[in-house]
């Protein structure tokens, strides 16, 4: 007896992507219970020194000096010695090390379903980032923003302005160096802007194409790749 295939409508296609993304709020609560767990053990008297990769891609390094129900707050030296304080969520750490702390919610980025896109709409602006595109090819620019319909990537400069339709993007990574991202001499940012759409391709100067590409692109220059969005 010939076996009959199976369909999937959208409405089982979105019951699905809802149960994934419930997965990973769960996981990622779990998460925030972690790094509060490992927070708390510390002794803040003794002023201990962290640094931390946030979800949205910023580093922030200093001294832990307050400990609440929700966040930590790390203070740091800035331009002639100034002190500030920066409140860091439990849940938006996505690596931590230092005070006897080594913790890192980093998945692997070859991972094929990670993340949310509000995970995408939050990054920091002008961080560099990579993002693959459903036809294979990718991509390198500063993070400029991105909605329900559009992520905007800028190039060398503010004028070179690359806008790609949210539909068309499978993967968005980020790099850090330990200097908040990519170095300046990492990447081949756009050469013009455009809007992506029909031919108008990518107006971009790819060093390949595809995951490997952005992977190997941390890999040459000993930057941590940190997957932010696949499906």
């Amino acid at each position: 007896m010939k076996e009959k295939p199976i369909i999937f409508t959208a409405g089982v296609l979105l019951t699905l992507a809802g149960s994934v993304c419930h997965a990973q709020d769960q996981q990622r609560d779990q998460q925030a219970v972690q790094v509060k767990s490992s927070v708390t053990t510390l002794r803040l008297k003794d002023r201990p020194s962290v640094a931390v990769i946030r979800r949205d891609l910023s580093r922030v390094s200093g001294n832990v000096t307050a400990v609440g129900e929700e966040d930590f707050v790390i203070t740091r030296k800035g331009p002639s010695d100034r002190a500030t304080d920066v409140t860091v969520r439990y849940r938006d750490v996505l690596e931590m090390s230092g005070g006897g702390i080594r913790i890192s919610f980093a998945p692997d980025p070859r991972s094929r379903v990670h993340g949310h896109w509000d995970d995408v709409k939050a990054l920091r602006h002008y961080t560099y980032i990579g993002v693959v595109l459903k036809n294979g090819k990718d991509m390198y620019g500063r993070f400029a923003g991105a909605d329900e319909k559009k992520l905007t990537l800028l190039g060398q400069t503010n004028d070179a302005v690359l806008r790609i339709p949210s539909d068309m993007v499978t993967r968005v990574f980020g790099y850090s160096d330990g200097k908040n991202g990519v170095k300046e001499n990492t990447r081949k940012g756009l050469k013009v802007g455009s809007e992506v759409g029909a031919p108008a391709a990518l107006i971009v100067a790819p060093v390949a194409t595809g995951v490997g590409a952005l992977i190997g692109l941390g890999q040459q220059k000993q930057a941590k790749i940190l997957l932010v969005f696949a499906r």
